[in-house]
């Protein structure tokens, strides 16, 4: 039990991006993200658990738009940025404000 228990810590601090934590950790990986990926994909996989998460129970609250996983980055970022009141909420609650707030089904960003 204590070598799972050491082997998880050691997981743990190796990773970048950890499972669970604040807006204020993402905006601190999303700007500058000196490895761009770790934030588009991070915010990618939100709005996709999102998006599925509507269709099981048929109930769309955000607009599926064109959006590029670095656009969609750069969104959550400049969201982060300027609503620093989203900095202690959970990462995943900040980027749902963030596409609900800036994708309508009227833009179509890209």
């Amino acid at each position: 039990m204590l070598i799972a228990l050491a082997l998880a810590q050691a997981v743990a601090a190796a990773s970048p991006v950890p499972a669970f934590f604040t807006g204020q950790r993402l905006l601190e990986i999303c700007d500058p993200d000196p490895l761009p990926w770790r934030c588009s994909m991070y915010v990618s996989g939100v709005v996709d658990g999102i998006f599925m998460q509507e269709a099981m129970t048929g109930s769309a609250t955000l607009c599926v738009a064109r959006l590029t996983n670095r656009r969609a980055g750069e969104l959550v970022r400049d969201f982060l940025r300027s609503n620093p009141g989203y900095a202690e909420l959970a990462a995943a609650s900040a980027v749902r404000a963030a596409v609900a707030h800036r994708l309508d089904c009227g833009n179509s960003a890209s």
